[in-house]
C-alpha cells in the first residue's frame, strides 16, 4: 500500500457525486486553516466530532489519509498538502464566481419594456432618469399601459398596474410591489370651499370616479382613465382620490389641494405583472426593486 492510501481509491461516477466532494473539500481546507478539530469546531460552529466525520467521508471518497492523527499533532500527509493547495484554488475559484456575479448585478444589461397606466408615467419619467444615470447599460422603453394591454401578446416585461391582480398562470405572475398612499384631492378654489376648515366625510364629497369602478352616483364626469380624472379635478370638476405619487407635482405647484377628511381614503396596491420568476431578466429585477424601493419610501411624505 502506497503512503497515505487508506486501500481505496474511489472516483466520482456521475455528476451527482460532485456536491458533496465540493462541500467536504470545503470544510476540509477551514480545517487546515484553523490548525485542527477543536479550533475549526469553534470557528464553523460545527461540532468538533462533526468535522471528524467530515473528513472521514473525504478520505474515504479519495481512498487516501490526508491528515496524521494524535492526541498532539495535527499534520497534513503528503497527499493532505497536495489536496489542500487544490482546495484552496477551488474556494479562490468559487470567490471569483461570486464577484463576478456581483459585478454583473451592479452592471446589468438589456432591453426592458415596461408598461404603466399613464397616471404614473411622470413619476416614473422622473424615477427612470435616475435609474438609467446608475445603470446606463439597460435601455427602457415606457408603453401606456391602456385597458386593452395584453403583457403577453406585447411582451411587456413589467406591468404596472393599479387594479385587481390577475390570477397567476403559467404565462403570468402578479407581484405586490407596494401599498401607496391616497389622498382626497381637488383644484384649490373647491377644495376651500369643502369642510369650512373642519374635516369632512367621505360621502359627503362631490367625488368624481373612473367609469371602471362604478362608484360615485350621479358624478357630471366619468372616465376610464385616472389621467383624464387627475385632469378634471385640476379644471374645478369635482374630487378625486388618487394616489399621491400621482399627484405629487401638481400639489407642489398648487393645482391640486388635499382635502382633509374624517375617514382616512382607502389606500392603493402597486402591482408589476410579470412573466414567471425564472423569465424574469437581471435587467427587469433591478428595475422592478429600484420602482419598489421608490413606491414604499413615497408611502411617508407629505405634502
Amino acid at each position: 500500500m502506497k503512503e497515505g492510501s487508506i486501500g481505496r481509491n474511489l472516483t466520482l461516477q456521475d455528476d451527482s457525486d460532485w456536491p458533496g466532494l465540493l462541500l467536504e473539500l470545503h470544510w476540509f481546507a477551514r480545517l487546515v486553516e484553523a490548525r485542527g478539530f477543536s479550533a475549526a469546531a469553534r470557528v464553523s460552529g460545527l461540532s468538533k466530532s462533526s468535522m471528524s466525520r467530515r473528513l472521514q467521508q473525504l478520505e474515504r471518497r479519495m481512498g487516501v489519509q490526508l491528515v496524521q492523527r494524535s492526541n498532539r499533532v495535527f499534520a497534513l500527509t503528503s497527499i493532505g498538502e497536495g489536496v489542500y493547495r487544490h482546495a484552496q484554488e477551488m474556494l479562490a475559484a468559487a470567490e471569483a464566481a461570486t464577484h463576478s456575479a456581483q459585478a454583473a448585478l451592479k452592471s446589468a444589461s438589456g432591453f426592458v419594456r415596461l408598461a404603466a397606466p399613464g397616471i404614473l408615467q411622470g413619476w416614473l419619467v422622473r424615477l427612470l432618469a435616475k435609474f438609467l444615470a446608475q445603470q446606463p447599460r439597460i435601455h427602457i422603453g415606457l408603453f401606456d399601459l391602456g385597458p386593452e394591454h395584453d403583457p403577453i401578446a406585447q411582451m411587456t416585461d413589467i406591468s404596472l398596474s393599479l387594479a385587481v391582480p390577475p390570477h397567476d398562470s403559467t404565462m403570468l405572475a402578479a407581484r405586490n410591489l407596494a401599498t401607496l398612499r391616497t389622498h382626497y384631492m381637488a383644484a384649490p378654489a373647491m377644495a376651500g370651499n369643502i369642510g369650512h376648515g373642519q374635516a369632512a366625510t367621505a360621502s359627503s364629497l362631490p367625488l368624481l370616479c373612473d367609469a371602471a369602478s362604478g362608484t360615485s352616483k350621479g358624478a357630471t364626469f366619468s372616465t376610464d382613465s385616472l389621467l383624464a380624472l387627475r385632469e378634471a379635478a385640476i379644471a374645478g370638476l369635482g374630487v378625486v382620490c388618487l394616489p399621491a405619487i400621482a399627484c405629487s407635482e401638481e400639489l407642489r405647484a398648487g393645482s391640486l389641494r388635499i382635502i382633509q377628511t374624517a375617514e382616512a381614503p382607502p389606500e392603493m396596491t402597486l402591482l408589476a405583472i410579470t412573466p414567471p420568476t425564472k423569465a424574469i431578466t437581471q435587467a427587469s429585477r433591478i428595475l422592478m426593486n429600484e420602482i419598489q424601493d421608490a413606491a414604499r419610501s413615497s408611502y411617508a411624505v407629505e405634502y
